[in-house]
This record gives C-alpha cells, sequence and structure tokens, in this order.
C-alpha cells in the first residue's frame, strides 16, 4: 500500500512539473490568439497573422490555426508567408472550404495554373458541396489553355446562378464556334449585367451574324475568329481560324488569320502567311495581313507592296486605303499617306474612324492641320460625339493647331469617358506643358507612363517625365 500511495505522489509530481512547465505556453498561446483576433478586427492582416502563427506553434491540438495565419497574411497580400501555412494546414487536414479556395488562388496569381488546378480540384473533391470551385477551376483551364474543360466547368458554374457578367460573357465567347444561340444568350445575359460589356457584347454579336450567312464552315469560323480578334480574345481566335483551316485546307483566308492570330499569340506566323500567299496571292485581306506583318517586323517597304497590291485589287475598300496611308506615313512619304487617308474617308463618308485617322495623321506630322486636321477632326466628332477616341482626336488636333484651350476641353471630356486610355493622357499632359501647368502636366504623364508602363505611349511619357520633372 505505500509503495503504490509513493507512486501516486511520484506520478503527481511528475504531472505537476508537467503543468508548471506547459501553463506558461498555454497562456501565451491563447494570448496570441487573442492578439490575432484583435488584430483581424483591426485589418491589421500583417500582425494578425503573426499572432495566429506564434498561437499555432503554442497551441499545437488547433491546427485550424494555420489555416487562419494563411488567411490573414493572404488577406493583406503577403502570399511569400502565407503559401507555406497553407501547406502546413494542408498536410495537417485542416484546409476548410476557404482555404483550399485561397490556397489555390495564391498559385493562380502567380500564373502557376497547374498547382491551381490541382489545389481547387483537391478542395472540390473535399467539399463537392461548394459548386464556387468550379468558377475556380475555370480560371486554372483558362491559364491552360484547355477550353473545353474550361466551358464545362463554366457551365456547371452559371447554373448555380450565381456567376458574374465577365463569366457569362467569357462562356459566351467559348460557345461561340460550336453553339452560336446559347452564345448568344450568354452575351446578352453578360450585357444586361454590367453595361461595359455592351461594345464587346456588340461587336461579337455581329461577328455571329455574319458568320450565320457564310457560304461554308471555314468561312463561318473564320468570321468567328475575326469577332474573337476585335475583342482582343486572340487564343479563342486562333483556334477558331484553326478549326477553318481543317475546315477547308485550301482557304487561304483561314490560314492568314491563322499565322495573324498565332503572331497575336507571340508565335511565328509567317508559315501560314506564306500558305495562305500561295494558295491566292490575289486576296486582298490576305496581303494586308502579310502587309501588317512586314509592318510588325519593321519592314515597312514590304508592307507597302502589300498593302498597294491590296488596295489595287479592291480600290473601294476604305480598310485598305487607310492602311496604305499607314504605309506610306511609315516610308517617310506624306504627301502619299494623305492622299490614302482622304481616299479612306470619301469611300467611308459616314464612318467616323476614317475621319479620326486622317485627322491624327494630319495632328502627329504637324501637317495641313487647319486646311485637312481640324476640318477631318470635326467632321468624326459630328459622326460620334461620345467616341474617346474621337474626342482624343480632336483634341490633340486644337493642340497642335496652338488652340490649347479648345485642346484641353475635350481631351478632358475624352478621359472622363475612358479614363484608361493612356493616349489622351499623353496629350493631356502635353497640352498642359505648353499652357504652362506642369503641375496637371505631371498628373497626366505619370498616369499615361502608368497605364501604358510597356508601351509606345508608355514610352514618350517617361520621356517627357525626365525631360520635364527630373
Amino acid at each position: 500500500m505505500r509503495r503504490v500511495t509513493n507512486r501516486t505522489r511520484i506520478l503527481l509530481i511528475i504531472l505537476s512539473l508537467l503543468a508548471a512547465i506547459a501553463a506558461p505556453a498555454l497562456i501565451e498561446g491563447y494570448a496570441a490568439l487573442s492578439r490575432a483576433q484583435a488584430a483581424s478586427m483591426r485589418k491589421d492582416f500583417a500582425g494578425a497573422g503573426a499572432s495566429y502563427e506564434a498561437a499555432a506553434h503554442l497551441l499545437a491540438w488547433r491546427p485550424a490555426l494555420w489555416e487562419k495565419a494563411a488567411l490573414a497574411y493572404a488577406s493583406g497580400g503577403d502570399w511569400q508567408q502565407a503559401m507555406p501555412l497553407f501547406e502546413r494546414a494542408q498536410q495537417r487536414g485542416a484546409l476548410s472550404a476557404d482555404g483550399w479556395d485561397v490556397f489555390g488562388t495564391g498559385y493562380w496569381l502567380q500564373s502557376r495554373n497547374t498547382e491551381a488546378l490541382q489545389i481547387w480540384s483537391a478542395g472540390f473533391h473535399q467539399y463537392p458541396s461548394e459548386p464556387k470551385f468550379q468558377a475556380r477551376l475555370a480560371l486554372a483551364y483558362r491559364g491552360l489553355g484547355r477550353y473545353d474543360s474550361e466551358r464545362q466547368a463554366l457551365e456547371a458554374w452559371i447554373q448555380t446562378g450565381r456567376a458574374s457578367a465577365a463569366e457569362h460573357y467569357r462562356l459566351g465567347q467559348l460557345l461561340m464556334t460550336t453553339d452560336p444561340d446559347r452564345s448568344r444568350v450568354m452575351l446578352e445575359q453578360a450585357s444586361a449585367m454590367d453595361a461595359t460589356f455592351v461594345p464587346a457584347v456588340d461587336t461579337l454579336r455581329a461577328s455571329l451574324d455574319l458568320s450565320a450567312h457564310a457560304a461554308d464552315e471555314a468561312q463561318r469560323l473564320v468570321w468567328v475568329g475575326r469577332g474573337l480578334g476585335l475583342v482582343e480574345e486572340w487564343p479563342l481566335a486562333q483556334r477558331a481560324f484553326d478549326a477553318a483551316a481543317r475546315a477547308d485546307p485550301e482557304d487561304a483566308e483561314a490560314w492568314a488569320w491563322l499565322g495573324e492570330a498565332r503572331q497575336h499569340g507571340g508565335l511565328d506566323g509567317r508559315g501560314e502567311l506564306g500558305k495562305a500567299l500561295a494558295l491566292d496571292p490575289n486576296d486582298p485581306v490576305v496581303l494586308s495581313l502579310s502587309g501588317l506583318s512586314w509592318k510588325r517586323q519593321g519592314q515597312f517597304a514590304r508592307a507597302l507592296l502589300d498593302y498597294q497590291r491590296a488596295a489595287s485589287l479592291d480600290p473601294k475598300n476604305a480598310e485598305w486605303q487607310a492602311a496604305l496611308g499607314e504605309a506610306y506615313g511609315l516610308t517617310g512619304d506624306l504627301v502619299s499617306a494623305l492622299q490614302a487617308y482622304q481616299k479612306a474617308t470619301e469611300l467611308a463618308r459616314d464612318q467616323a474612324g476614317y475621319w479620326r485617322l486622317l485627322a491624327m495623321f494630319c495632328a502627329d506630322n504637324a501637317i495641313q492641320l487647319q486646311e485637312v486636321g481640324l476640318p477631318a477632326a470635326k467632321k468624326a466628332a459630328s459622326l460620334a460625339p461620345n467616341d474617346p477616341a474621337v474626342l482624343d482626336a480632336l483634341g490633340w488636333t486644337y493642340a497642335q493647331a496652338g488652340l490649347l484651350y479648345n485642346a484641353e476641353e475635350n481631351l478632358s471630356q475624352a478621359a472622363k469617358l475612358n479614363p484608361e486610355m493612356a493616349l489622351v493622357h499623353l496629350h493631356l499632359g502635353e497640352t498642359y506643358l505648353r499652357k504652362g501647368d506642369p503641375a496637371s502636366a505631371l498628373v497626366e504623364l505619370q498616369t499615361a507612363s502608368r497605364l501604358d508602363s510597356d508601351g509606345p505611349v508608355g514610352a514618350l511619357a517617361g520621356k517627357l517625365l525626365q525631360q520635364y520633372f527630373r
């Protein structure tokens, strides 16, 4: 009995010692948890993440704290801290549906679409009643170019009634080649939900209308691809053109457009363009796309030859005349360029775009401003008074003609209509410099530089910033 009592006493002593050792850690763990919750309430995400992480170390039997730490860091945009903690939570089987969702998002934001797909798929497998994973899977499939899988995921997500306008719009694009009727429904729903989609939807609907009257499947797919290209959805456009070339390997325009789409994707499309020219060297569309390809490569003389040939084969087409005007301008023949732009406006008197191009040519080259440039810009504005590109052309032509207050008025209106248009901010910046308003010029030039950081407008804005504000 005495031996049992001694053993009990020893055990109690050991337990007391362990409790004495553990108590400070336990107290500190719950204190860290309290600090984390308070930091979350203040939206101090970095502080919350650090405190949740400390609590997770001290309260080892609560693995969900690893997820809380990761979510807090992610909420503050600190993915470098968040991702390893998501991995710890995953290893401990402690990820909620939201945890799987945000974990996959971290990979997707890094364009690591394969890893994002794996994480979101695992999350969906564990939480099959959470339809939001379908929307996430669609994003990963899109990044991987798996468009059939993207379409299936979006269809499942849209059936929940929780899809956004952008998701309806995207599904509409994906359905254009295979199911035009359903494509229209999705596109119209997108424009009804968000008016900002109306211009793009109108463009795509027009291409669907034209495709419905195509003579054959190849031409139908070419019209669909052209519409997708006009809204800058070149990966899907390439897919449509590729299908067109397979539907009719003798269709020169299908091959030419396929080459154009490949170049937009950073690939070499000259092979496809060469095949198109071999099939039909007298097709104006093929020649114009070949000229465009040469222009991108800086081969302006060769581009001019293709455009001249296209314009001679189809002399009443304003598009070829405008392209010819640009080509003449790039080779330094401003007289011929002006004549070509003027001919384009004669062929399409009711289309503001060609009047705008004529005005911009005069303004950019400071020629015939009063005689041709300003009348052209005013004509464009009368045809499209709410088009920001047209108002930019009018304002810039005024600026080049020295009418700075008229310039500021029209350029400011253009910037209000489209605040993301880098060119109008560049023109406003230059106008303010000429007016002697450097503070306003600085704001506009910085905006132009930010909006087109890797493009020619941003480069010119950067030069002006360095010249006047260094």
